[in-house]
């Protein structure tokens, strides 16, 4: 008698054990489906920063980068992550770690390899393909960071000459 109650009490906490609401464990694991990685996003980026705007998502991983948030006809045909031009010449190797969405625009650091010019870039979300626009500072400050806390105001972090924040 003691083996069927322990018998019984086992299979009472096996079936009672494994229940996550609405369904059951095994058939959560049932229902499971392999992610599909299809965008053809690098595996190995670092992301700085992402935003929305319009109907693209745009992330700062050196380069920017985007794309479409709705696939029209998915799992026919996905939307690819696309790179964004960088400003300046190929020799300066613009990149950005830093954006945000201001006014409906996306709004993007750039900084060049070197270190001696940067810029606060505008792009365009509804522009295929999106371009950056705006001017450098040169080498009279780096520009660091853009910021929106709140949604209605644009904060830019530079760093002078000296190094110091402003």
């Amino acid at each position: 008698m003691r083996n069927v109650l322990l018998v019984a009490t086992a299979a009472a906490l096996l079936f009672g054990a494994c229940n996550t609401d609405p369904v059951g464990i095994f058939q959560s694991i049932e229902r499971e489906r392999k992610v599909l990685d299809d965008r053809d996003l690098p595996n190995d980026l670092t992301i700085g920063a992402m935003a929305t705007a319009g109907d693209r998502y745009f992330i700062a991983a050196g380069a920017v980068w985007y794309r479409e948030i709705a696939d029209a006809d998915y799992p026919a045909t996905v939307s690819q992550w696309q790179q964004v031009t960088a400003p300046g010449t190929a020799a300066e190797n613009y990149t950005s770690t830093s954006l945000v969405e201001f006014g409906g625009d996306v709004y993007a650091v750039y900084r060049s390899q070197a270190g001696t010019a940067s810029g606060l870039y505008r792009i365009d979300p509804s522009a295929a393909p999106p371009v950056p626009v705006g001017v450098d500072t040169g080498a009279t400050g780096r520009i660091q960071r853009v910021f929106s806390p709140d949604g209605a105001t644009l904060l830019v972090s530079v760093v002078d000459g000296d190094g110091n924040y402003t």
